[in-house]
């Protein structure tokens, strides 16, 4: 992956999110903190489109917020083989070009997906986040907060949970709005969409909550089964998929990560 470019401005938050679109969820947060914005994966399902990609950037610039370049350079589809395949350097690659970003913007805090055991990339760039996080800290010889966010409402990822609260971002009707009207406007998320307005009301969509992430420890000691391993099993007897990915493929990918960061985020917990 490519080194990452960096912007001289004012510190503020980073947003280190795994697909296009996740800043949705966190709408009103974003409008008021202005953060800089990266993204893995084009989260395209596969194909190549850079539509979400393009939509994204629009969004960022509506709210005066800087995307890090390149951004989306991943496929999904890519970033599944590397995981299926144990292949972590392209991982490790971009948490150092994350920490240098970090070093060199100074960055405030971190805002990364959840760990919530539904999608390989979401778990996979929390865990890469806080790596990140961890090696520029010990370099600038300060400590970067890291907090997270749900992606997904917890009826679909109901077997991980979420670390301590740390605040919510609270929307009235009026930002409410916009942030609906956003997510129509967005586009390549219209199941998406349907599905998390038939599980949460608008009372629950209008709260943005952050937390303080879990535990590594508690992470890498979870034994249940993840919703993409119960997805990809189903893809696979369907014939759409070859290989099932599993959580002991995350796991040792995650396993990986932290190795090579083992005694700086022992130094960040």
């Amino acid at each position: 992956m490519a080194n990452l470019q960096a912007r001289s401005d004012q510190a503020r938050p980073l947003l280190v999110v795994a697909h296009p679109g996740h800043e949705l969820r966190l709408y009103g947060w974003c409008a008021l903190a202005q953060p800089d914005l990266f993204i893995l994966t084009k989260g395209a399902r596969g194909q190549d489109r850079s539509d979400r990609v393009d939509a994204s950037r629009r969004l960022a610039a509506s709210f005066c917020m800087t995307t890090v370049e390149p951004l989306g350079a991943l496929r999904d589809r890519d970033a599944y083989q590397l995981i299926l395949d144990g292949r972590a350097q392209p991982f490790l690659a971009t948490i150092e070009d994350l920490a240098n970003l970090i070093c060199e913007r100074g960055y405030s805090e971190i805002v990364t997906d959840a760990w919530q055991g539904y999608n390989p990339s979401h778990d996979v760039i929390h865990i890469m986040a806080r790596c990140a996080a961890a090696r520029a800290g010990a370099r600038l010889e300060r400590s970067i907060p890291v907090f997270d966010y749900p992606v997904l409402p917890k009826a679909l990822a109901p077997n991980e949970p979420l670390g301590p609260h740390y605040h919510t971002v609270a929307l009235d009707a009026s930002q409410l709005r916009k942030k609906l009207a956003a997510m129509e406007a967005y586009p390549e998320v219209e199941s998406e969409r349907e599905e998390l307005l038939a599980l949460e009301c608008a009372a629950e969509l209008a709260s943005e909550p952050l937390h303080t992430p879990r535990s590594v420890a508690s992470i890498l000691s979870a034994n249940s089964t993840p919703v993409y391993e119960l997805y990809g099993q189903a893809r696979v007897a369907s014939g759409v998929y070859q290989h099932v990915l599993r959580r002991h493929h995350v796991i040792a990918i995650v396993r990986e990560l932290i190795c090579a960061h083992a005694d700086i985020l022992d130094a960040a917990a």
